[in-house]
């Protein structure tokens, strides 16, 4: 994955979430959290993120801003959660994941 692939990642999943920690966010890509948070701040400048310290803080988004227009139906969601599920591990449960968080899934137990 490029420098700009998990960039893109990043913002997807605070989209989806709302809000992320840089240790979470790092611990998903596989990074120190030093080099996330150089990712936050390069991100910062053409996205309406921003971070909070303490105690429920961590990497925002603001609630208005909705890239997505397409999401899964809750069956397209159930399916993917299903296939993922049968998988053992690796690169494809992954990226099945981050699919389903992407798009909306963040209602369903994954």
């Amino acid at each position: 994955m490029t420098v700009a692939d998990r960039r893109m990642e990043v913002i997807s999943i605070l989209v989806v979430s709302g809000h992320a920690t840089a240790k979470e966010l790092a611990q998903e890509f596989g990074i120190t959290r030093r080099t996330i948070l150089r990712d936050i701040s390069v991100l910062s400048y053409g996205y309406p993120i921003y971070t909070k310290l303490g105690a429920g803080g961590g990497v925002f988004i603001m609630d208005s801003y909705k890239p997505y227009n397409n999401t899964l139906t809750l069956t397209e969601q159930e399916r993917l959660k299903k296939c993922m599920m049968r998988r053992g591990g690796g690169e494809d449960k992954k990226i099945l994941k981050r699919i389903l968080r992407k798009y909306g899934a963040h209602k369903l137990e994954l």
